[in-house]
C-alpha cells in the first residue's frame, strides 16, 4: 500500500496538465498556461516550449515561465511568437521521450560550452529534463523543464513521459487550427475582393454568423435592419418577404434551388441564398442558410491599375474599361472620368483592340473573368 500512495498525486497532476495542455491551441499566448503549471508541478525553475510548423529555425511559438527567484530573469522572452532555436547536440537527443540534457552536451564544443554557461549556469539550472517531441507532420516542438539542488526522481519522469502523447496530439490540433486559419484568411480575402460577404441564417431568418464584411454593410446599409432578436430583415417589404418564403423553402428541402434577389441599384447590391452544405455538426443539426451579398465598390483605380498589367492599357483606358465593365453606356463613362464621348469612343476602340474583345459585353466577361476581379 505504501508504494501506492503517491500514485493518485501523479494521475491529479497529470490530469490538471492535459486540461491545460488541451486548452494550449486556444490559449494566447499559446501554451502559456501549461508551462506556468508545468513548472508549479515540478518545482522548477523554469519551464519552456517552443514549436515550429516545420524543423527549420526561425520565427515560431514561444511559451516560457520562470520562478519569481529564477536568476537573471530578464534574459528570458516572454511567451508569444519569437525566434525559436534548438539545443547544441539536438541531432543526438531522441525523440518523444524527456531526457537528462548533459549527457547530450559536450564541453570541448564551442556551442555547448557557450549553452552551458550562457544558459545553465548563468540561470542557475544545473538539472534540465528535455523533449523533442513531432506533431506526425513536419512540426518539432521542444519542451525543457530545469531547476538547481534537485535531480528530478522516477516519479516525476514518468509523470513527464507520459505527457508526451497529450503533447503530440495537442501540437498536431493547432497545426490543423493554424492551417485552416490561414486558409480561412486568403478565402476570406479572395471573398471580400470578388465584393462579396457573407451571412449564416437559420431557418426563421435569425443570424447566426457572418463575417467582418458583412458586419460592416449592416451597419453601414440601408437596405438591412437586425431585430433584437438578430433577425434579419430587408427594407423593401415585397422582397423581404420572398427572401423568407425562399429561406422557410430552402430550410425545409436539402434540394430546393438557391434564390437570388436584386437589394438595390445604387450602390449595385444583390443576394444569394444557398442552403449550408451541411459539412459541420453545426448545419447538420439544423439547417443553415447562406445569405451572400454582392455589392458594387469603387475601387476603380486598383482594378484599373491590374488591367493596365494584364493588358498594356493606359491609365485612362483602364479606368474607361472599368467603368464599362460595371454596365455604364460609352456616353455614362465619358461623363463619370471627364471625357468627351468622341474621346471615350476612341479609347474604347484600342481597349477592344488591347484585350481581343469584339465589344461591350465581351469585355465585361473577360474583366469579370480575369485576375482583376480579384483587385
Amino acid at each position: 500500500m505504501g508504494t501506492e500512495a503517491p500514485l493518485p498525486q501523479i494521475g491529479g497532476n497529470v490530469l490538471q496538465l492535459l486540461h491545460a495542455l488541451n486548452n494550449g491551441p486556444l490559449e494566447q499566448p499559446h501554451w502559456s498556461g501549461f508551462v506556468a503549471l508545468l513548472r508549479e508541478r515540478l518545482r522548477a525553475g523554469s519551464a519552456s516550449m517552443s514549436f515550429r510548423l516545420d524543423a527549420s529555425h526561425g520565427l515560431g511559438i514561444f511559451a516560457v515561465s520562470a520562478a519569481s527567484d529564477f536568476p537573471n530573469r530578464a534574459d528570458l522572452n516572454s511567451s508569444g511568437i519569437h525566434v525559436v532555436t534548438s539545443p547544441p547536440g539536438k541531432e543526438n537527443i531522441p525523440p518523444d521521450q524527456f531526457v537528462d540534457l548533459k549527457a547530450y552536451l559536450d564541453p570541448s564544443l564551442p556551442d555547448h560550452a557557450n549553452f552551458i554557461r550562457d544558459f545553465l549556469v548563468r540561470h542557475n539550472q544545473e538539472y534540465m529534463r528535455i523533449a523533442r517531441i513531432t506533431d506526425g507532420a513536419n512540426g518539432v516542438a521542444w519542451i525543457a523543464v530545469g531547476r538547481p539542488g534537485d535531480e528530478f526522481n522516477a516519479g516525476e519522469v514518468e509523470m513527464l513521459n507520459a505527457l508526451v502523447p497529450h503533447i503530440a496530439l495537442s501540437l498536431r490540433i493547432f497545426a490543423t487550427i493554424d492551417r485552416e486559419r490561414s486558409r480561412s484568411s486568403v478565402s476570406e480575402d479572395a471573398v471580400h475582393r470578388l465584393n462579396f460577404c457573407w451571412l449564416k441564417l437559420d431557418a426563421q431568418a435569425r443570424i447566426i454568423d457572418l463575417d467582418a464584411n458583412a458586419t460592416a454593410l449592416l451597419q453601414s446599409s440601408p437596405v438591412f435592419r437586425t431585430l433584437t432578436n438578430g433577425q434579419l430583415v430587408l427594407q423593401d417589404r415585397r422582397t423581404d418577404e420572398a427572401m423568407r418564403a425562399a429561406i422557410t423553402e430552402l430550410s425545409q428541402q436539402s434540394g430546393a434551388r438557391a434564390r437570388a434577389f436584386h437589394l438595390a441599384e445604387q450602390p449595385w447590391l444583390d443576394m444569394l441564398l444557398v442552403r449550408a452544405r451541411d459539412e459541420s455538426l453545426i448545419d447538420v443539426m439544423e439547417p443553415r442558410i447562406i445569405a451572400y451579398v454582392h455589392g458594387e465598390t469603387t475601387r476603380h483605380a486598383d482594378r484599373g491599375e491590374q488591367l493596365s498589367d494584364l493588358f498594356g492599357l493606359a491609365p485612362r483606358e483602364a479606368l474607361l474599361a472599368v467603368s464599362l465593365s460595371r454596365g455604364r453606356s460609352i456616353r455614362e463613362a465619358a461623363n463619370d472620368l471627364g471625357l468627351t464621348e468622341h474621346t471615350a469612343r476612341e479609347y474604347t476602340k484600342r481597349i477592344y483592340a488591347k484585350t481581343g474583345t469584339r465589344g461591350q459585353a465581351d469585355l465585361v466577361r473577360l474583366i469579370l473573368t480575369s485576375a482583376a476581379a480579384l483587385a
